[in-house]
C-alpha cells in the first residue's frame, strides 16, 4: 500500500504471542491468517489476492509487470515463497 501511495491504519498482529489465533483476529479472518486487509465491510486475505486486488483498483503505480508471462512469473513466484514459509 505504500508503493501504491495509499493511506491506511496499520494494526499489528503479534504472531510470537498468538494474536492471529485469538477471537478478535478470527472476527476479522476466521482462517487466523495473515495478512487480512479491511476495505470497509469487506475483508480481504491471501497476500496474492490482496496484491491483486489493489492492482485492479488502483492501477498506478503498478505492482505487477504489464506483460502476462512476465506477471505470471511473478504470481508464481509469489506462491512459492509463501508455501516456503508455511512449511
Amino acid at each position: 500500500m505504500n508503493l501504491k501511495g495509499l493511506s491506511y491504519d496499520y494494526v499489528a498482529v503479534d504472531l510470537r504471542k498468538s494474536e492471529h489465533r485469538g477471537a478478535a483476529f478470527k472476527g476479522l479472518n476466521p482462517q487466523g491468517l495473515v495478512p487480512a486487509l479491511v476495505d470497509g465491510v469487506r475483508v480481504l486475505t491471501q497476500s496474492v489476492a490482496i496484491i491483486e486486488w489493489l492492482e485492479e483498483h488502483y492501477p498506478t503505480p503498478t505492482l505487477l509487470p504489464t506483460d502476462v508471462n512476465d506477471r505470471v512469473r511473478v504470481r508464481a513466484l509469489a506462491w512459492i515463497a509463501l508455501s516456503e514459509g508455511s512449511v
